[in-house]
């Protein structure tokens, strides 16, 4: 018996290093970078969670982007608020309202918490993948997924980011994990444990709300889960559904309390803007999913070959089901994740917009697929264990070598390069003087500064105004108090607009630029990261009509779309080099002067 346990030991040891390994390297590609923008904020979605958090602390859990998932605001309001504990010991901050103005004067340590967090929620994701590929499989294929998922590239670039996508599929992960092992051990208080991660997930991303119904689905997969007693399972489902919605209600107690404030915000995430930020062109928007998002987000082999195993998975569920042969429960957990994988896309390609951090739910899945594929297929080669070992090893490589590069070349573009946004911050305030009337492309945020644009600032003046107008409706306007304490620099009487010719997302775009021309706009700034609303020609002629281009930004290599939010540029990726000092991030910005 001793020397099983120290055989069972030492093969425990051999899965355990590689798995260190593995996830340091994973870990290391999601935390290089981090620091990007800072202290300006050049991602606008993840702007809006800090609003979010912020306004969910200061009042009493209310939140403002009902559509998103609600638990981020929660978590990290309680995170949020140790910290201020902590500057308050520490003697830097007095009161909560020191803490809004501690974040306008620099928001980098408040970013940086967050963004920390989701590396390890992307990282600790590795370690939850091996977790379910043992259980489903064994310990080889949980590592060879580990290894593809630490180091597929789509993963990588979205852990980044304070988005509801990551922590979601990290929840559901382990969602999943625990649904397995509470099926094999009939133990209740492991679907309690599934049901929690469950409900934490959807309420992290709403889109996973089919999950459920997978589950339940796989419940009464013929045969059924347990040949003797329906009603054992049965009562285990409903144990489970329970706790999911019970966890989701309380995590989001909006759907409850403001439910037609949730239901219309939700409605309008769903359905906003029917032009897509993000267009499929020449192709149907499932297959630009498949080819751009995860073909180049993941790597064509790990596709390829996730695609073959899930084919394979089916055909075998259903040979053995026709042929009335005992089906494992791995094998019905296949089937369910492939009914998740469709139910999910069906849920993605219903939505107005076709942004890439939509597909992060299913990587993980296909990896999965992959991973057992290629595992079966080396392990049935007849050569020698070495030659079976150096072809595994080969075949790693191959799959992970393309998103290794990638993922190294974006961080090193986010964090050791300059930005055109900031160099042309630079410019405006040395050559513009303070009080010019200016509008600037790019959506704005209550800090007033543009995210696709310069981040200059507006003046006091009209942040004043503004405050008035606000507390003129009955609101307490904190945030803009906070902003006129603590912002400092040049200023400018400045207006940000999402598109110059439609300055309020306006469906008609207006012919010309009279309207800035009277205003007395003195200066008109632009930025090539606008998504796919290009204005009309007319507009163009009446602009280069009335002001003339003093000055141009323009990045090196040239990415046609904001890659922190819309879609990576994978073309402009490739011609990134870490040996390249000409690298330079950012849109093309354009400065216009009045003639």
């Amino acid at each position: 018996m001793g020397k099983f346990n120290r055989g069972k030991n030492l093969i425990y040891r051999q899965a355990i290093l590689p798995l260190f390994f593995i996830f340091i390297g994973g870990f290391v590609l999601r935390l290089w970078g981090i620091n990007f923008g800072l202290p300006e904020l050049f991602h606008a979605d993840e702007r809006w969670f800090i609003y979010d958090i912020f306004y969910a602390m200061t009042h009493k859990g209310h939140v403002l982007l009902y559509g998103y998932g609600n638990f981020i605001p929660y978590i990290f309001g309680s995170i949020y608020g140790v910290y201020y504990i902590v500057l308050k010991i520490a003697g830097v901050l007095k009161t909560p309202f020191d803490f809004l103005v501690f974040y306008i004067k620099d928001p980098s340590s408040i970013y940086l918490i967050a963004r920390f967090i989701f590396v390890i929620i992307g990282s600790v994701s590795i370690f939850a993948i091996y977790l379910l590929g043992k259980k489903l499989y064994n310990k080889w294929i949980g590592l060879i997924a580990a290894f593809f998922l630490a180091f597929a590239f789509l993963p990588i670039h979205q852990s980044k980011f304070l988005k509801g996508d990551t922590l979601g599929t990290f929840l559901l992960l382990f969602a999943f994990y625990f649904f397995i092992v509470a099926i094999e051990k009939v133990a209740v208080r492991k679907y309690i444990i599934a049901g929690i991660f469950m409900g934490l997930a959807i309420a992290s991303r709403f889109t996973l709300y089919v999950v459920p119904l997978i589950f339940i689905i796989i419940f009464f997969i013929p045969p059924k889960l347990t040949r003797d007693n329906i009603s054992m399972p049965l009562k285990h489902c409903l144990i489970f559904i329970i706790t999911t919605v019970v966890v989701f209600l309380i995590t989001t107690p909006s759907l409850i309390f403001e439910f037609s404030n949730f239901t219309s915000d939700l409605m309008w995430q769903v359905h906003n803007q029917k032009d897509p930020w993000v267009k499929p062109g020449n192709q149907p928007v499932w297959l630009f999913y498949i080819t751009e998002h995860l073909g180049k987000g993941m790597g064509l082999p790990l596709l390829i070959t996730g695609i073959i195993g899930i084919l394979s998975s089916v055909c075998n569920y259903a040979k053995k089901y026709i042929n009335k042969k005992n089906i494992v429960l791995s094998e019905k957990m296949e089937l369910g994740i492939v009914i998740f994988l469709v139910l999910f896309f069906a849920v993605v390609l219903s939505h107005s917009q076709n942004f890439e951090r939509y597909v992060i739910p299913v990587v993980p899945f296909i990896i999965l697929f992959s991973a057992k594929f290629i595992y079966q297929l080396v392990s049935k080669l007849k050569v020698s264990t070495y030659m079976k070992v150096v072809l595994m090893c080969s075949v790693l490589l191959w799959c992970a070598v393309p998103n290794i590069l990638n993922a190294i070349k974006y961080d090193y573009l986010i964090s050791n390069c300059e930005d055109t946004r900031n160099i042309a911050k630079a410019f405006v305030e040395k050559n513009i003087p303070s009080g010019t009337r200016i509008v600037n492309e790019g959506i704005e945020g209550y800090e007033q500064t543009s995210v696709l644009g310069p981040p200059i600032h507006k003046s006091k003046t009209q942040i004043l105004k503004q405050l008035e107008k606000v507390q003129s409706e009955g609101r307490g306007g904190k945030f803009l108090q906070a902003i006129l304490e603590g912002q400092s620099g040049t200023t400018y009487v400045l207006e940000n607009v999402p598109f110059l010719e439609r300055p309020n997302f306006e469906t008609k775009a207006n012919k010309s630029v009279d309207k800035y021309v009277t205003s007395g706009i003195e200066y008109l700034i632009t930025s090539s990261w606008r998504g796919v609303r290009l204005p009309p020609e007319e507009f163009l002629n009446s602009l280069n009509k009335e002001y003339i281009l003093i000055k141009e930004f323009t990045p090196y290599p040239v990415f046609e779309w904001d890659h922190s939010c819309f879609r990576i540029d994978y073309d402009a990726l490739l011609k990134v080099s870490i040996f390249d000092k000409k690298v330079v991030g950012g849109p093309t910005i354009k400065i216009y002067k009045k003639r």
